[in-house]
């Protein structure tokens, strides 16, 4: 080959190789790319104060509703951090509608829903206390608190206990068998989601998480509620009872986080419906 050919070919090389690399770096690109790269949009902090819907609770939306993540009461500490999401149906949990990630780590809820909550736009993180949450695509938000993580999207949920391994989050409700609505008092474990005392007119306890009976459940719900108030608890008498992390929000707070009296321990979680 002739010198002026190699140089002819030098400059085509170098021409094609130019193009493709603008093809992947362009936003939208040529129709011809086929390389996709992904980014995720830098977030910035955005004022809590439009999201609050209570001393004790700030409440979000993403994607038109689809996600809708909730920060209140941390119990452990006294102090803002206990994230709640709910996410969208069919994304993987099985039927567990909500994802805590507090103290005890990152485990699946089944709190009521919030409704009405203003949209968290993308492009914008909210942090109360120790969570912060950041909205990096449409329908997609990353929260983490605790060293914990749960990432939504439309499609998919994941989370981290911490240590960054991501894993689908295993649904409890069928643990033991499926929700019972009225069930009669027994020692028998119930499975996530049971209302117990509806068949006998004891108090009404329902079991979000973990293994425990419904007498138990009752019996620890009622013995909490009769204890005397623990002064350092406040308005919501925080205290830990028999070893359970049990509190009581006022009535205003009450019918915003969906119960109105909660008892946890060891990823087991019972509450009484927000009167």
């Amino acid at each position: 080959m002739h010198k002026s050919s190699r140089r002819i070919a030098a400059v085509l090389t170098v021409g094609v190789a130019a193009a493709v690399l603008a093809g992947c770096s362009s936003v939208g690109g040529n129709k011809g790319s086929t390389v996709t790269v992904e980014q995720r949009a830098a977030t910035t902090p955005v004022d809590p104060g439009p999201y609050q819907r209570s001393g004790s609770l700030y409440v979000f939306s993403v994607g038109g509703g689809q996600t809708v993540c909730g920060i209140g009461l941390d119990q452990n500490s006294g102090q803002m951090g206990n994230l709640t999401c709910h996410v969208p149906p069919g994304t993987g949990i099985g039927d567990a509608g909500a994802i805590d990630v507090d103290g005890d780590g990152v485990h699946a809820a089944g709190w009521n829903r919030w409704t009405g909550a203003p949209d968290l736009p993308v492009g914008k993180s909210l942090t109360v206390g120790t969570a912060t949450c950041e909205v990096y695509a449409p329908g997609s938000v990353k929260c983490a608190n605790h060293g914990g993580w749960v990432d939504v999207t439309p499609t998919k949920t994941t989370t981290s206990a911490g240590g960054g391994e991501t894993t689908q989050v295993p649904s409890t409700a069928t643990q033991n068998g499926a929700p019972m609505e009225h069930y009669t008092d027994g020692t028998t474990p119930v499975a996530p989601g049971t209302m117990c005392g509806a068949a006998t007119g004891r108090t009404l306890v329902q079991v979000v998480s973990g293994s425990i009976s419904c007498t138990d459940a009752i019996d620890l719900i009622d013995g909490y509620l009769a204890a005397p108030a623990d002064p350092m608890g406040g308005n919501a008498k925080m205290m830990v009872y028999r070893g359970w992390r049990c509190s009581a929000p006022t009535a205003v707070a009450a019918r915003e986080m969906g119960f109105g009296a909660k008892c946890e321990k060891d990823g087991t979680v019972v509450i009484t419906p927000a009167g």
